[in-house]
C-alpha cells in the first residue's frame, strides 16, 4: 500500500509531449522494445504527472485532487493510487527512496 507522504519521480527516460492535442508519454531510451511504446494521458493524468515532477507527496496529489475535481477524499484517493499503479507498472514512475 502506498504511504501517503510517499514520493516519486518520473523515469528519466520518458517525456510528456502534446502531439495533435493528445498527452502522449513517450520512451525516449534505446531499447527497442521502450521505443515501441507510447501512452496517452487524459487531463487527469497529466495533472498528476506534473504534480510528480514537482515533488508532490501522494497527500498533496489526494488534497489537490479534492480542490481541483471537488470530489470526497476517498475517490481522489483510489483515483490517485491506481494512477500510480499504472504509471509504476510500465516503469513511468520511480518510488523516491527514504520519503
Amino acid at each position: 500500500m502506498n504511504s501517503l507522504k510517499q514520493k516519486y519521480k518520473k523515469n528519466e527516460n520518458i517525456v510528456l509531449r502534446e502531439i495533435a492535442e493528445n498527452n502522449i508519454l513517450l520512451f525516449i531510451g534505446r531499447k527497442s522494445s521502450d521505443q515501441n511504446s507510447i501512452f496517452t494521458l487524459n487531463a487527469t493524468a497529466v495533472m498528476l504527472w506534473k504534480m510528480i515532477e514537482k515533488n508532490f507527496s501522494v497527500e498533496d496529489m489526494i488534497n489537490s485532487f479534492i480542490k481541483e475535481f471537488q470530489v470526497e477524499y476517498q475517490i481522489a484517493h483510489d483515483d490517485i493510487i491506481n494512477l500510480l499503479n499504472e504509471l509504476k507498472n510500465i516503469n513511468g514512475i520511480i518510488q523516491i527512496k527514504g520519503d
